[in-house]
């Protein structure tokens, strides 16, 4: 069923660790270090600590929350007295901390036959506007992130890749903060802060959870994403019920661990504008996502064959996503197959990743009695740009297979293998197997 309205993002977001610069699209020449994870954990454990008491605060100092706490105690004097998490949630305030491991082994790959770990930290906060008493249809964000562990990449073309999603060097930040405002029904909403962009331009519904980078993010498409969100500006409009428009404005040099505002307008890197105009129809009952985007960098960016530069950088992207048939509504949800396509182009003299092309599928509630878990198959082409006075370009060539398994709402386990056809490292073909798991509170 398709909605008229867009969902506000700060009622429904979740940390973006998939999501996809360094860790999401992957297309960069820059290898990630490797430090201890105890001192990683130690690490994350002050701005994690920051950014819950920071929001605390805010909400405990707003009239509107003392009163309403005040009256709803006078209102249950017979009731014990409801417990910290009740009384914040009462106030609009929510938070989820998510951890994200993942144990990996390449064959092929870089480093070759070692197992490595990676792990992420997220603690997102929001606060709910309109149920503080503070003003309609609004909510604030901050997301904090850490982090830690050890990569596996390719290498075609002289590029390096990695080949998770959550791999991007070892890291402790305030990834994301600002204000999300609704208007008009919730049939616009505007987003305005450090974001990760590729949260609602450029995203395949069913390729999300893939942990190849370019299942999520296409490669062709430089937005500022994880580990890398930037200061920015998007809008998103939905004038009928299934058609919408989505466009934004960014920082078109955002750095990790940065707080924005030291390159938004400082004008050497430029800015990134894409606009994403789309159709969501139900032929048959079967709801559907078809949408194309274009994108402008007003920045200068070099030329990878030769020592010259260009004025700007420009691309085009086409996603499709589409139900095929469903099984049933049960308490898990829908159960059944979705399909997913997606290509991109961009200029080859400056860019990394110049053509792509991919599709897949999910299937959710495949075997019986394990409705939530999912089964996901996809595979990619992607035509990589040699870097200047490095080996030819390269056809990268990826297919992958996950499985799953939900074992409760805060635990999931995935087991996922990777397939690459001439992954840069001297053999033709590599692997990649992975084992993530996703614990929530």
């Amino acid at each position: 069923m398709v909605s008229g309205k867009i969902t506000p993002t700060w009622r429904s977001y979740k940390p973006t660790a998939r999501q996809t610069g360094l860790g999401r699209n992957g297309f960069t020449r820059q290898r990630t270090n490797a430090r201890r994870m105890l001192k990683a954990f130690r690490q994350a454990a002050a701005p994690c600590l920051a950014v819950s008491m920071t929001v605390f605060l805010l909400c405990c100092l707003q009239p509107g929350c003392s009163t309403a706490w005040a009256e709803e105690a006078l209102e249950t004097e017979a009731r014990p007295p409801a417990s910290l998490i009740e009384r914040l949630r009462h106030a609009g305030f929510t938070f989820q901390l998510t951890y994200t491991g993942e144990i990996k082994r390449g064959s092929g790959l870089v480093p070759d036959d070692t197992a490595e770990y990676r792990g992420l930290i997220e603690l997102n906060l929001n606060l709910d506007t309109g149920q503080s008493g503070l003003w309609p249809n609004g909510g604030l964000f901050i997301t904090g992130q850490n982090g830690h562990g050890n990569s596996v990449s390719i290498e075609p073309g002289g590029n390096v890749l990695p080949i998770s999603d959550i791999d991007a060097g070892n890291f402790t930040q305030i990834s994301q903060y600002g204000l999300d405002q609704g208007a008009a029904d919730n049939r616009l909403r505007v987003v305005a802060g450090k974001q990760d962009a590729n949260r609602f331009l450029c995203v395949n519904d069913y390729g999300g959870r893939f942990l190849f980078p370019s299942y999520t993010l296409i490669p062709t498409v430089p937005l500022p994403t994880f580990p890398a969100p930037a200061l920015g500006l998007t809008v998103l409009g939905q004038p009928a019920d299934r058609t919408y428009l989505r466009a934004g404005g960014y920082d078109g040099a955002p750095q990790v661990g940065s707080s924005g505002w030291d390159t938004l307008f400082d004008g050497s890197g430029g800015y990134l504008f894409a606009v994403e105009p789309g159709f969501k129809p139900a032929w048959g009952g079967h709801g559907g996502n078809y949408r194309w985007g274009l994108w402008y960098h007003t920045g200068e960016s070099p030329d990878l064959r030769r020592p010259e530069s260009h004025s700007g950088n420009y691309g085009v992207y086409l996603l499709i996503d589409q139900e095929i048939f469903r099984e049933a509504t049960s308490k898990g949800g829908p159960q059944g197959l979705g399909v997913f396509f997606q290509v991109g182009w961009a200029p080859e003299d400056r860019n990394a990743a110049n053509r792509h092309v991919g599709v897949g599928l999910a299937y959710s509630g495949l075997l019986p009695g394990r409705d939530k878990d999912e089964l996901g198959l996809a595979a990619s082409f992607t035509r990589l740009t040699a870097i200047r006075a490095g080996p030819e370009d390269a056809d990268l060539v990826n297919a992958e297979l996950y499985y799953n398994i939900v074992l409760d709402d805060a635990l999931s386990l995935q087991p996922d293998v990777q397939y690459f056809k001439d992954p840069g490292t001297g053999r033709g073909t590599g692997w990649a197997f992975n084992l993530r798991w996703v614990l929530s509170f």
